[in-house]
């Protein structure tokens, strides 16, 4: 009965408090941290500057920089910093007025012809156009393009040819609908989307075509090549080609990627990356790239981190594709900080139990001022000395041995409580001739 009620005492013991919604996250310590930076020459307060997210830093981040990284003075006082790089342009591609003359169903079984007509932008100038953006229907396929261009009474010539894709995938499903070109200013277009090779004789149906203008002129933000190691990829399925590459770093992004072959060839690509090469492998892009002629589409945007990279090239019924060359990169990232004095400071990054940072560091500048301010440059990684695993954030220790304190004295009153006689307990002769032998 003591040992039942023991157990319920300790199991009525009410949990600690969590702290209120909204209530400021607890300031990080030096000691959380695995890994630190020395931040070179001394900071001035209040003099913001920057300093380069290099492969190292990618590496010793547990969460990512935006969550990881964190600077600290001499005083163990954190510097207000956020997580920057040049966002890419945004662009709005407004499809052309464009006509389908013609809709109809050619040799081999299984292909779709359509016959476009683009209208003139004004009476003197034909519409420049960079791609064309194909849906179908059905959730299943994989279907090859070709695109040919002529003026109104000139011959047909080849603009590109590529392939677009909907396969599905874990509940969601892998998408690839553009087919891009060079600018080309042709008024006709003659599109061909031929069989799918693995349901040879079924006809495309159309949902919708859209023939999409050459973007704006705005730059593309700087990147910095990733080196990685390519290594033996697993078996190739039916049909698909599998490439296979390390960058040796934890979690790293990538932007871009080019790949680049032998020969003529046009193959729908897509591509996955993973922290793990036999764990679970994430979608980063699907894309078409083609070298037909003088045509050629080799760039694959990508959006997406990990260590391992996995390229999936279709092939059908064609051979591997030959002398395969591919190379990635990834936005250049800064660390932009804001000194609270004068004095050295120290980078730290590699904390699993850390929270992002709240600084309203990035509502006070603009991106114009960003790109502007002072490089700084960082010393060697090295190991921080005073990391201490399982350390808590400041304060924290000393609330814990509270909690800890509170909830023992509860847990003992209970039990002594338990072990007390009722007050007015009726004796009982075992009790009476106890207390007699004493007497």
């Amino acid at each position: 009965m003591k040992g039942s009620s023991f157990l319920l005492a300790v199991a009525l013991v009410p949990a600690a408090p969590l702290p209120p919604a909204g209530r400021a996250a607890v300031p990080p310590v030096p000691a959380q941290f695995e890994w630190r930076q020395p931040i070179l020459d001394d900071a001035r307060a209040g003099e913001r500057f920057r300093v380069r997210i290099t492969g190292d830093i990618y590496d010793g981040c547990v969460e990512g920089p935006a969550v990881d990284l964190r600077v600290f003075d001499a005083a163990d006082r954190v510097w207000p910093c956020i997580v920057w790089c040049e966002p890419p342009p945004r662009t709005v591609a407004v499809p052309l007025r464009a006509r389908v003359l013609n809709l109809s169903t050619t040799e081999p079984p299984g292909t779709l012809r359509l016959d476009v007509q683009l209208d003139p932008s004004t009476a003197q100038h034909r519409p420049v156009h960079t791609a064309v953006r194909i849906l179908l229907r059905g959730d299943d396929w994989i279907r090859p393009v070709t695109i040919q261009g002529a003026d109104e009474e000139g011959e047909w010539a080849t603009v590109a040819a590529g392939h677009i894709l909907r396969l599905p995938h874990e509940g969601d499903r892998v998408q690839s609908e553009l087919v891009r070109y060079s600018p080309a200013d042709f008024p006709r277009l003659r599109i061909r989307i031929g069989p799918d090779a693995r349901r040879v004789g079924e006809p495309p149906s159309l949902d919708r075509l859209e023939v999409l203008p050459a973007p704006a002129g705005a730059a593309d933000p700087p990147l910095e090549i990733v080196k990685w190691t390519p290594l033996t990829p697993p078996t190739d399925r039916p049909m698909w080609q599998s490439l296979l590459f390390d960058t040796g770093i934890r979690t790293t992004p990538l932007h871009l990627i080019e790949i680049e072959a032998a020969g003529e060839y046009a193959r729908p690509v897509i591509v996955w990356a993973a922290t793990h090469p036999t764990g679970q492998w994430m979608l980063a892009a699907s894309e078409s790239i083609h070298r037909v002629r003088t045509q050629m589409s080799a760039r694959v945007n990508v959006a997406g981190g990990g260590r391992y990279w996995r390229i999936d090239i279709f092939r059908g019924d064609d051979p591997p594709l030959a002398d395969v060359r591919v190379r990635a990169w990834r936005r250049v990232a800064w660390l932009v900080i804001e000194p609270l004095a004068d004095g050295p400071a120290v980078l730290h990054y590699g904390a699993a139990d850390v929270r992002a940072p709240e600084h309203d560091l990035s509502r006070r500048l603009e991106a114009s001022a960003i790109a502007n301010l002072p490089i700084r440059e960082l010393g060697t990684r090295e190991r921080n000395p005073r990391h201490r695993p399982g350390a808590v954030s400041g304060g924290s220790s000393a609330v814990a041995v509270l909690m800890v304190g509170v909830a023992a004295t509860a847990i003992l009153a209970v039990i002594i409580r338990l072990l007390r006689p009722p007050v007015g307990a009726e004796e009982t002769p075992a009790r009476r001739s106890q207390r007699k032998r004493g007497n």
